[in-house]
């Protein structure tokens, strides 16, 4: 596997994750960085439960590319 394509994916998936970090709602009043809040998060669609979980999965493979491409380029 060429070097090139742990590029391609780590940009793509740094791509999506971040769109889909920002496609997700947390408070109708938009979120603040630096607000603090005490409103406990919670699901109220089917669309933010998608958008969590594909959150998580995103991460998950950005983590497991990287690893891969440390372990490609070591060896």
């Amino acid at each position: 596997m060429s070097e090139n394509v742990f590029y391609v994916l780590e940009i793509i998936l740094a791509i999506l994750g971040v769109g889909v970090i920002l496609a997700q709602q947390h408070s109708e009043e938009g979120s603040s960085f630096f607000a603090t809040s005490t409103q406990v998060f919670k699901f109220s669609s089917l669309k933010d439960k998608f958008l969590f979980f594909a959150t998580l999965v995103i991460i998950f493979a950005f983590i497991v590319v990287l690893t891969l491409h440390y372990r490609y380029a070591a060896a």
